[in-house]
């Protein structure tokens, strides 16, 4: 019935021999590799169940109200979204554990505003990786803020759009990326975005970024000048963090001012312990 036959008597041919050693030896490295895969495949799963584990403390009420909101009621929605969240979560567990990253540009947290939201800023003419690069940075600094303003709160952003270097962020893969984090881990969580000084060439990076967006982050968006932008500051920040604001934008604009003086007033005027 096609069956090899390994007894090795008289009538065995030297074909047959071969076949048979060669077998032998094939199932023995097998064995091996079922073997080592067995104790990776336990090593992953331990690893796998202790962040896991971590995810699942984020998992929580005021999670499952923001990801409810999110999808205006439809439970089913929500579950999918949460899931979603709970997964990018476990894929930079290590990121989100130990909260640390290389800084590759000038994000950071300035502070609260009058009603309590944590303002990140960031300096679009400070970039000098690719916005995949700084993915981390804006996932630590977003987690940081969300942290800040408790489990139900919201962040507001300034960006500084001054000095953009627009062939470092022309990569639609990083986008979708970070528009996914932010529609689902982070969905509920942005207050306002204001835009500050938005060329023609970061127009393209919006047409690009606008249809990953869902359409209510795309309502929080506010495209001002610099002048524009200080009022609305005014209108949302106490004096001493629009004080801030706006020595920011006049350092990040300075023909002078070198990039150390830059980096020195960033580390002074960051809320809590900059990224190094």
């Amino acid at each position: 019935g096609g069956r090899l036959d390994c007894g090795g008597g008289a009538a065995a041919i030297e074909t047959s021999g071969r076949d048979c050693t060669d077998l032998a030896d094939n199932l023995a490295a097998a064995r091996l590799v079922l073997k080592r895969t067995r104790e990776e495949w336990r090593q992953r799963l331990a690893k796998l169940q202790q962040e896991a584990s971590a995810e699942l403390e984020w998992a929580n009420l005021p999670t499952a109200r923001r990801m409810l909101k999110a999808n205006t009621d439809d439970m089913q929605q929500a579950v999918q979204m949460f899931l979603q969240a709970l997964e990018m979560r476990a894929q930079n567990a290590q990121l989100y554990r130990t909260m640390r990253c290389e800084a590759r540009s000038d994000i950071r947290i300035l502070g609260k505003d009058v009603e309590g939201h944590p303002v990140v800023y960031m300096c679009a003419g400070s970039q000098q990786q690719t916005l995949r690069n700084m993915r981390d940075q804006w996932v630590v600094t977003f987690e940081a803020a969300c942290k800040l303003a408790g489990d139900m709160g919201t962040v507001a952003f300034v960006i500084d759009m001054h000095g953009l270097k627009p062939h470092l962020n022309m990569d639609l893969g990083a986008m979708k990326e970070l528009a996914d984090v932010l529609g689902t881990v982070y969905a509920e969580r942005i207050c306002r975005i204001t835009i500050v000084d938005f060329s023609r060439a970061a127009q393209v990076i919006w047409w690009m970024l606008k249809p990953l967006l869902r359409p209510v982050t795309r309502e929080k968006f506010a495209f001002v000048g610099k002048a524009q932008a200080t009022e609305l500051c005014r209108r949302y920040f106490d004096d001493q963090l629009l004080d801030v604001v706006c020595q920011t934008f006049e350092v990040n604009r300075s023909a002078t001012a070198s990039a150390a003086e830059r980096a020195a007033h960033a580390r002074a005027t960051t809320f809590g312990t900059p990224l190094s």
